[in-house]
């Protein structure tokens, strides 16, 4: 494997939707996407004690990872449902709610870090949360 290969990934099996570089990226950037999201949910009145349930989106490139998601999910006590490819995306979309989660910046760094560690695990990737409403 080439050098360009192992820093973009361009090598990657077949049927893999992300490489390894591209899940350390994607959690990088949601665990530090925190510091942003903190000060817009204390503007809105939820409190760093404040438990709340989230609303949670992932994507990947086959039916059963998206399957083998769900059913992760399901075994955290989270509902979620997929969403076949349409015809302008070839992923599957996984949409999801958590259980009520501490809001505070420890606890959604460390839920963070395990959804997107979930989603490298199974050739997913985590792609977002909010507040579900």
């Amino acid at each position: 494997m080439g050098l360009f290969s192992q820093i973009f990934g361009s090598d990657r099996p077949e049927g893999l939707f992300r490489s390894e570089m591209q899940h350390l990226t994607n959690r990088v950037h949601h665990v530090s996407e925190i510091q942003e999201k903190l000060p817009k949910l204390r503007a809105s009145g939820v409190g760093e004690n404040q438990l709340c349930v989230l609303s949670l989106y992932f994507i990947t490139n086959s039916k059963s990872k998206a399957k083998q998601l769900v059913a992760e999910l399901g075994a955290v006590g989270y509902s979620s449902t997929l969403q076949a490819p349409t015809d302008k995306s070839e992923e599957w979309v996984i949409t999801g709610t958590t259980n009520e989660i501490k809001m505070s910046e420890e606890s959604l760094s460390e839920w963070t870090n395990l959804m997107c560690y979930l989603a490298a695990n199974l050739d997913c990737e985590f792609t977002a949360w909010d507040l579900s409403v």
